[in-house]
């Protein structure tokens, strides 16, 4: 497997529209180009917890 290193991001989490309890972010850029997504692409989430802390997994969905 190989393993890239990226420096850590932080991005703003926003109401999806007024009313809504979804939410939206936008990818940065160095992941959406690991991930190689394009706009319209799937994503798969998964979680786990480790030591009380939550960590998301995503993944571009395969077609």
């Amino acid at each position: 497997m190989l393993a890239i290193e990226a420096e850590m991001t932080r991005s703003t989490v926003m109401q999806q529209r007024k009313g809504s309890i979804s939410l939206k972010t936008t990818i940065p850029e160095s992941y959406a180009i690991m991930l190689k997504v394009k706009p319209g692409d799937k994503l798969d989430w998964d979680h786990e917890i480790i030591n009380g802390e939550v960590i998301i997994k995503i993944r571009k969905a395969k077609k």
